[in-house]
């Protein structure tokens, strides 16, 4: 953009000081119609850059915006899971519990490499809990390794 912003300006500079310097006369016609096609041309040549994709000034601009919505596209994800498996959790083992995931993000795809469960609230007190049904249940949820599965009480 400086570039540009520079080019025109002495393109004004020369035209001024050919006015200035040139007689009058048809020669010095011909010399400033000459001078303002080319200034013309100047002004113009970012716009046929644009027109023509040569120069894609928006390119940043759409690649950041990119990164934010895979960014945000994988914390929907991992919010989804943290909900899909308290929900779970509330429905089949009548349980209210705080989880956890910690993850990695690869090819725009969130990979979880643990989950922890703390278990807040039994909503029925003479129920047994079995922490290997629980983690067996979680891994079948997320289709992840059991190993991965932490349940603290």
């Amino acid at each position: 953009m400086q570039r540009y912003i520079l080019s025109i300006v002495g393109m004004i500079i020369v035209s001024v000081v050919c006015g200035v310097v040139l007689p009058e006369g048809r020669m010095s016609n011909f010399l400033k119609s000459s001078i303002a096609l080319f200034l013309f041309f100047v002004i113009v040549s970012p716009i046929i850059e644009i027109a023509t994709n040569k120069n894609n000034l928006f390119k940043d601009i759409q690649i950041e915006i990119q990164q934010e919505f895979l960014s945000s596209a994988v914390d929907s994800q991992v919010d989804n899971a943290i909900s899909k498996v308290e929900n779970s959790l509330r429905d089949n083992f009548f349980i209210e519990t705080d989880v956890e995931i910690a993850h990695y993000v690869e090819n725009n795809v969130a990979i979880f490499k643990s989950v922890e469960i703390w278990i807040t609230n039994i909503n029925k007190p003479d129920h047994t809990i079995d922490i290997d049904d629980i983690k067996n249940h979680v891994a079948s949820l997320l289709k992840i390794d059991k190993e991965v599965i932490s349940v603290y009480k």
